[in-house]
């Protein structure tokens, strides 16, 4: 939550991107947005990463990454766009993982649980596929998250078991905490108390 350090590194992006590189100066925002979404980092830092955001592109945004940095950057603010892309590209099925590892997250932070819900289901589905472990505790906890939500349970709970697994394998205790709290989350919804506890 240090203001500092999201205001350094929105900076960093920017002197990458004056140096032309591109994918940097994406990578770095998106850190900031992503972390700005858990922790708030105040008016400044938000003021600075919208502006960011809208430099950078808009809800039609090619790169899916640049998609969800303008939604994680004003919620609020860029909803409608935000969930006119999400509807559109869902009709639009098949999505590829890398896209549905970005639009899946930014349909959970506009509240879009029906949407995102599957595409971070197409999200885990293709990193399995891909053998690329490192991201399913993250994708799996939100998926979790957002089938608690819908009421499907057994789902939320199946994706929560696999995330805390993995996560402690790979050392990633947030993500590991994350799904408990989907697990607690789903119970206090069941009126199981002491599980939710």
């Amino acid at each position: 939550g240090d203001s500092e350090r999201f205001m350094s590194l929105i900076a960093a992006a920017e002197q990458a991107r004056a140096a032309g590189d591109l994918d940097l100066h994406i990578d770095l925002l998106w850190i900031v947005a992503s972390r700005a979404w858990w922790v708030d980092p105040g008016a400044e830092v938000r003021r600075a990463l919208v502006d960011a955001s809208r430099r950078l592109g808009d809800e039609n945004a090619e790169d899916p990454r640049v998609f969800a940095i303008h939604a994680y950057a004003d919620p609020w603010g860029h909803a409608a766009g935000v969930l006119a892309r999400l509807t559109g590209a869902a009709r639009d099925a098949p999505i590829d993982t890398d896209a549905a590892l970005f639009f899946g997250p930014a349909a959970l932070v506009v509240g879009a649980f029906d949407l995102g819900a599957d595409f971070l289901a197409a999200a885990v589905d293709g990193l399995r596929t891909d053998g690329r472990l490192g991201h399913l505790p993250r994708l799996l906890t939100l998926h979790s998250s957002m089938a608690a939500r819908l009421g499907e349970w057994d789902v939320a709970i199946t994706a929560a078991d696999e995330s805390r697994r993995l996560a402690e394998e790979l050392a990633e205790p947030q993500w590991a905490a994350a799904a408990d709290t989907a697990i607690s989350l789903v119970a206090a919804m069941r009126g199981d108390e002491p599980q939710a506890e």
